[in-house]
């Protein structure tokens, strides 16, 4: 019993003890804490898919190829497409119903006419007045059907003229090309990639950086990056997004900065850091 007692009161003691204790504050020093680093890629790169399923008939670059916006760069297979087209233009010109159709109201206007001065003169019936109005209103109707079926005949060749055009893969921005993935004769669906294109106008650095900073962080300011190799200099950058959430696993939040190459002499795919503070 003496012993529950004594064992109880030591319990007591030390639990007292460490409530009276203030807690110390621990300070983490990030004087020695390596510069948040990102890598400089190109801001606008993308891989370029078939347009249609079938043959890919031609590629018309090579890697390396700087190239412009709208420039062909592959066209499909597109035999049928174009004869398809052809026979939609033939449609869409083909007059000669047209001036069929005005000739007979030409031809019915001028027969009422005839037939109305002979009314006037008792010379017609007026059962024959009425044949001959209701034979110059079918014809103007007939113009207006034929009118109608060219505007669709040629409502239908932009459409299938957009169709052909989808069969020629284009460049969507300046830049050049960094690989080509396949060669003319391939089967290919819309899936598959046909080549690899890059803008290097304009780098981007994404850099994951200390909470501490984000006070002091604020986009559309120019900041300091330092380049590594092949670069080894300081380049001037754009902060174009601070991320407001920060990562509470790492502490840190997102940033992108913006590096111009307008100039193009920059590479890209180097490593740099963002020394804080800013000398």
């Amino acid at each position: 019993m003496n012993r529950l007692i004594l064992i109880a009161i030591l319990t007591l003691f030390v639990a007292t003890l460490t409530l009276n204790t203030p807690a110390q504050q621990i300070n983490f020093d990030t004087s020695d804490a390596p510069a948040p680093r990102g890598m400089a890629l190109p801001a606008l790169q993308v891989s370029l898919n078939a347009p249609v399923d079938g043959i890919l008939s031609e590629v018309l670059i090579e890697d390396g190829q700087t190239v412009k916006a709208g420039q062909p760069l592959a066209r499909m297979d597109d035999g049928i497409q174009k004869a398809t087209v052809e026979a939609a233009r033939l449609r869409a010109s083909a007059e000669a119903r047209l001036i069929q159709a005005r000739l007979e109201r030409e031809d019915a206007e001028l027969s009422l006419q005839r037939i109305t001065r002979a009314f006037e003169q008792d010379a017609a019936q007026d059962w024959e007045v009425r044949r001959a109005q209701l034979r110059f209103d079918v014809t103007k109707a007939q113009i207006e059907g034929v009118s109608e079926s060219m505007r669709i005949a040629k409502a239908e060749l932009e459409l299938e003229q957009a169709r052909l055009d989808r069969f020629t893969l284009t460049a969507p921005w300046d830049g050049y090309i960094q690989r080509v993935a396949v060669d003319p004769g391939a089967t290919l669906a819309r899936s598959d990639t046909i080549l690899r294109m890059v803008s290097m106008h304009k780098l981007e650095a994404e850099i994951y950086v200390p909470a501490r900073l984000q006070p002091q962080l604020k986009a559309g300011q120019t900041y300091q990056l330092t380049a590594l190799e092949p670069v080894n200099r300081q380049l001037s950058a754009t902060l174009t997004f601070a991320d407001r959430m920060i990562d509470p696993g790492s502490s840190t939040f997102r940033c992108v900065f913006a590096i111009d190459n307008t100039e193009g002499k920059l590479p890209a795919g180097f490593a740099v850091m963002l020394r804080w503070p800013q000398d």
